[in-house]
Order: C-alpha cells, then structure tokens, then sequence
C-alpha cells in the first residue's frame, strides 16, 4: 500500500508540481527546493482527495512533510 502512496507523490510531483523533476523518495523536499508553502498546499489538497482523508494542523508538521516517505507514511496513518 505505501509504495502505491509513493508513486501517486512522486507521479503528481513530476507532472503537477515540478514537471520533469528527479525527485526520489528520501529526498528532503523543502531543504532542495522541490517544494515550498504553496506547492506543498497542492499537494496536501491532491492527497486528501485521492485518499479521502483530512490532515489536520496537528499531522502539519515539518517532521511529517520532510519527504515523501514521510508523507506516505502519514496518509497510510490516517487511511486507517
């Protein structure tokens, strides 16, 4: 299930986001500039409907978006 989760970042991130962009799992995606605030906006909006869920101020936490294993792991969480 998560390596699914990842695909969907990584293809959305590549073609939305940063068309093109070499960006791999375990990269941290604030830090190489691969996302910033309002992309990241896009991105939590795209997931929560893919995935029916609702991320609250509590999961938006830098600990939570560092990369996309991160996040994964946190939408796998909140599927549950």
């Amino acid at each position: 299930m998560r390596e699914d989760i990842i695909d969907d970042i990584l293809k959305h991130i590549k073609s939305v986001v940063i068309p093109g962009s070499n960006v791999k799992p375990n990269d941290m995606l604030f830090e190489s500039g691969v996302l910033d605030s309002f992309s990241m906006v896009e991105l939590i909006s795209f997931l929560e409907n893919k995935y029916s869920i609702r991320l609250t101020e509590e999961d938006l936490i830098k600990e939570n978006l560092e990369t996309i294993l991160k996040i994964a792991h946190l939408v796998e969480k909140k599927k549950k």
